[in-house]
């Protein structure tokens, strides 16, 4: 099992298997930054992941399910539980519209492939948990910029918004965009939340068609809401993450 310790940076192993060597650490950032690489890059541009990126590591998976079971190290089963778990949960939002179904693959995954545990001030972290978390403070940045945006647009987003409930104005203050149709026009991967007739609090993801044309939207000003890349936030953690453990690693030896 690995330990990242902050205080005393510190990497200890248990001999008893190569699970914990640096090299094997090493074949897990590679395998990592080929999948999400690959998968970040991919939704970056084109918001859709073709299923075969995820059958092609499921049998890699399997053998990191289970080395980690025969070494019996408890933390590492854990991981494939959360996973799974969140593989159940994301499929359902899925369903739902809330997420791409792509999505509840790359949750899931980012546990499966790090099968290893951090310490971190003396509390045991499974690795996925920290990199979902690197990865959504990253996306925070999408909340800085819709602020800016709104508040320079504070007139038509109060509008819009006319009548409707403080939580429901401060989600599509923080979370959408107020834009004007023909800036409307020239985005990709945007969803209309909001019209002076029209509100909701999110798009079907799968089914939402992109073009202003097809919503039959006639107002010249909207709140609209970016997909986001989901994928390529947790790329961009993983790296932040693998960074930090090596940056360790290289200080204490």
């Amino acid at each position: 099992m690995i330990f990242i310790n902050e205080n005393i940076l510190k990497l200890s192993y248990r001999r008893k298997s190569s699970l914990l060597s640096g090299f094997y650490l090493f074949i897990l950032f590679a395998l990592n930054a080929l999948f999400f690489g690959y998968v970040g890059i991919v939704d970056l541009k084109y918001r859709e992941i073709d299923d075969k990126a995820f059958y092609c590591f499921i049998p890699i998976i399997l053998i990191l399910s289970i080395y980690s079971y025969f070494q019996n190290e408890i933390i590492e089963i854990v991981n494939i539980i959360i996973g799974a778990f969140l593989f159940i949960f994301a499929f359902f939002m899925s369903r739902s519209g809330f997420i791409g179904s792509a999505d509840a693959f790359i949750t899931s995954y980012v546990f499966f492939l790090n099968p290893y545990v951090l310490l971190i001030r003396h509390y045991v972290m499974p690795a996925g948990i920290f990199i979902i978390i690197t990865s959504l403070l990253l996306s925070l940045l999408l909340i800085f910029k819709n602020i800016i945006i709104n508040l320079k647009r504070v007139k038509y987003f109060r509008d819009i918004t006319n009548g409707l409930g403080l939580l429901v104005k401060i989600y599509y203050f923080l979370f959408c965009e107020t834009l004007n149709k023909e800036e409307f026009k020239k985005k990709k991967f945007y969803f209309v939340v909001a019209t002076k007739s029209k509100k909701r609090i999110y798009a079907n993801v799968e089914k939402e068609p992109f073009s202003f044309e097809e919503k039959g939207i006639k107002t010249d000003w909207i709140i609209a809401m970016y997909g986001i890349p989901l994928g390529f936030f947790i790329f961009l953690g993983l790296l932040l993450t693998y960074m930090m453990i090596f940056l360790k690693i290289i200080l204490v030896f």
